[in-house]
Formats: C-alpha cells, structure tokens, sequence
C-alpha cells in the first residue's frame, strides 16, 4: 500500500464530506539556528500542530520560495496544479503539498473571486499527515512568505546566524566572501526575497 496516497484519499473524502464555512489560517514560526538545525512550526488558527526540522545540509528555504512562486502563478493563470516542496531533515522528508480546489460561485464573478487550496504536511518518519488545512491561498502565500522575509531580517541582527547557518547552507557561494564581509549579513534575506510572490500580494491585495 502506498502510504501517502493512502492518507491523501482519507483527507480528500473529509474535505469532500464536511461543509466549510470559512478558511483556516496557517501560521509559520522559525527558532533561532542551533547547531546547523532550525525548526519551522506550522499552526493552524494558532494551535501548532506540527514543527519540521530544516537542515544547513538540505538547504530548504531556497525551494519554498519556488513553490510559493508556482502557487502565486498558478492563481495568476486560473490553472488548478498542485504544488510540492520536498524538505529532507536528514533520516526523514517532509513534504508540504498545496492543492488548489474549486470551491463555491466564485469561479462565475471574478470581481469577488476566491481562490481555495488544500494544504498539508506529510511526513514519512511516520507515514502521516501531520497538518491539514483549508486555506485562501493569498492568505497562505503572503504568510508564510512574510514570515521567512521578517525572520530573514530579524537574523540581520542574530550573530550566531552565519556561522550558524549561512555558511554551511551556501557553502558553494562563500568563496565570494571574506568572513567579516559585511554583506554576509544581507545574504538570506536577498535570497529569500521574490520579486514574483510580491507582485502578486500586490496584485490580489484585498
């Protein structure tokens, strides 16, 4: 049997059979690098409901911006494509999934159009889905986007964070640099920063 799609058809048939009255908000929260590790909670109308460990290793932030960006062009070009980020925390994945679905009249005006995902976590430590959520997908891209963008800069400040993090996770970039280089201190934040997902906060502001 496979697992994932297992799990997968038991969320699909919940959200199938239950009558949804409003979005869930998703919440992201990122600890202080500690040793080449940060944990990334997720929560759910402010209850966590599940952390994933992001490795210097397996550098991960670089690949959520790509798919926040796919499900910003998505919503841009009305295509329903699901998106997918494999986070490798070393021993086990992670995978955040972000499935677009049609969901009441607004597809009919699209004065007051609404686009809805499904999003989720699984995680093959113990073939599960740890947190699943109905989400407005403007919500769910402009809030975990803005929380990478402050936490990048509140590591501006964060001694620790290049040696805790910067070096090892861009290790093949830091020939570029001296150890005391001062834009060392702005290397996340320009990384992390996407022209693409901006524009589209902007466009679908509401």
């Amino acid at each position: 049997m496979n697992n994932w799609l297992n799990e997968r058809s038991k969320l699909l048939a919940k959200y199938a059979e239950q009558e949804i009255k409003k979005a869930n908000h998703i919440q992201l929260s990122l600890d202080k690098p500690d040793c080449g590790w940060i944990n990334a909670h997720f929560m759910v109308n402010n209850i966590e409901k599940t952390y994933v460990e992001f490795s210097d290793v397996y550098e991960p932030f670089t690949d959520i911006k790509k798919w926040l960006e796919d499900i910003a062009y998505n919503q841009y070009r009305f295509k329903y494509a699901p998106s997918m980020v494999n986070i490798d925390c070393e021993g086990y994945n992670a995978f955040l999934y972000y499935e677009p679905i049609v969901w009441g009249t607004g597809l009919i005006n699209h004065k007051h159009y609404k686009y809805y995902g499904l999003f989720y976590i699984y995680e093959t430590h113990n073939d599960q889905i740890t947190l699943d959520a109905f989400c407005d997908t403007w919500e769910f891209v402009k809030t975990i986007y803005s929380a990478i963008i402050e936490y990048a800069k509140d590591m501006q400040n964060y001694d620790k964070f290049i040696d805790e993090w910067v070096w090892d996770a861009y290790n093949s970039e830091m020939s570029d640099y001296d150890e005391d280089s001062p834009e060392l201190k702005e290397l996340f934040l320009n990384k992390m920063k996407s022209e693409e997902v901006e524009n589209y906060i902007k466009k679908f502001r509401r």
